[in-house]
């Protein structure tokens, strides 16, 4: 099972990602590629080329359509290496959506719909832009900004508004939190209590029961 927690820079999805995972005993995975190198055993050369292949696409001017179809195709790949195991994915395809998602680039995100790679939940976090920036302050105060993010006006400016819109036209499973004036000990129990209500959890809570019962 894959649950991706989702949304714009500073809207808690780190934070929630490692809290949630460590709650639910789901592998935490921060980076497709480098789970995917690391799949592969962490071969140099593998490492080497996932360097590459992210300053290709992030640092060369690419397209919109060029940096969706990246990231939805490693996506794809780790899900592919991955089905015997339970995932919380930090930045998912609903992530990518958000820097990405418009006229030209909706059709490449209903193709990847199709391959399931939104995750099997999609817990989407939003805030206000004054709220966004505010945390990204602190976090650069905290352990500095590694992606330089106060200093890009991309970044700063994203709105959420059509990839909800997208998320809820689409009947993605999804868990919706706006993340406002909230706490992370305030988010992570919100997500939980909507987590634990959601069937497909659910499901998924009474499989793994099964087969440990199985076991014995």
């Amino acid at each position: 099972m894959i649950i991706s927690i989702d949304g714009a820079d500073g809207v808690g999805k780190t934070t929630l990602a490692k809290q949630l995972s460590k709650h639910i005993n789901f592998d935490y995975i921060k980076d497709p590629l480098d789970e995917i190198v690391r799949i592969l055993g962490n071969k140099e050369k593998n490492i080497e080329a996932t360097k590459k292949a992210k300053t290709h696409v992030f640092h060369t001017g690419k397209t919109d359509a060029q940096i969706a179809n990246y990231l939805c195709r490693s996506l794809l790949s780790l899900k592919k290496k991955t089905t015997d195991r339970n995932l919380v994915i930090d930045r998912g395809m609903m992530s990518a959506a958000v820097y990405n998602l418009n006229d030209e680039t909706e059709p490449l995100f209903d193709y990847f719909l199709k391959e399931n790679i939104a995750g099997d939940i999609c817990i989407f976090l939003y805030a206000t832009q004054t709220c966004r920036i505010q945390r990204l302050i602190e976090r650069a105060k905290r352990i500095g900004d590694e992606h330089n993010d106060l200093n890009n006006d991309r970044v700063l400016s994203l709105d959420s508004t059509r990839t909800i819109e997208y998320i809820k036209s689409r009947n993605i499973n999804s868990i919706i939190v706006d993340t406002t004036n909230k706490n992370a000990q305030q988010v992570f129990e919100e997500v939980v209590d909507l987590l634990l209500k959601n069937p497909t959890f659910q499901q998924n809570n009474l499989k793994s029961q099964h087969q440990d019962d199985k076991q014995y």
